[in-house]
């Protein structure tokens, strides 16, 4: 047997551990905390001067914007999902255009907050668009195997939002919502 062969392969499993780690910290994509930033968001602030720095919400990383959103009407409220759709428009969002659920307005109660989690899970941008149209957690559901809406109607978005028919809801106080039977 040769004696150089065990050393041979603990030099192969030693620069294969040294590769895994630097390949490992080559990949993170995290970007470095900035003291100075850090020390300036502190709220300590020199007798006389004033405070200059603004807060600002933070989202884990992504803006209205970036949030693929779909208002989908179960309520029987006509024109509720456009006006709901609306108001994320003037909350920053950029949501695809408003439809109708394919369930029963008598089985779409609640409003409720619907995310897709296949290829990633969008539970965070869900919340957020719940929380922005005032809606609680509670209402953040991961999406159904049967979706309420067609899926052409879905298309993209990541993020369902269903008007529900109870009292009260976003359907019902929505502006310019008046019922009808023509969803919207």
């Amino acid at each position: 047997m040769n004696d150089g062969a065990p050393r041979g392969i603990i030099l192969i499993a030693v620069a294969v551990v040294i590769g895994l780690i630097l390949l490992s910290s080559g990949l993170d994509d995290s970007e470095p905390i900035n003291a100075d930033a850090a020390d300036a968001d502190t709220g300590n602030v020199a007798p006389g001067e004033t405070d200059t720095t603004e807060t600002v919400p933070v989202t884990d990383g992504f803006t209205p914007t970036d949030i693929p959103v779909v208002v989908a009407n179960g309520s029987g409220v006509s024109g509720a999902a456009g006006s709901v759709t609306e108001l994320l428009v003037a909350s920053g969002y950029n949501p695809g255009a408003p439809t109708d659920t394919n369930v029963p307005t008598s089985e779409t109660a609640l409003d409720t907050v619907y995310y897709i989690t296949v290829p990633e899970s969008f539970e965070a941008q869900a919340r957020q668009v719940a929380e922005d149209l005032g809606l609680p957690v509670e209402s953040v559901l991961e999406m159904p195997a049967t979706l309420p809406v067609a899926p052409e109607d879905l298309g993209l978005a990541a993020v369902l939002v269903v008007l529900g028919s109870s009292p009260g809801g976003l359907a019902t106080t929505a502006a310019g919502a008046t019922p009808g039977t023509v969803a919207g």
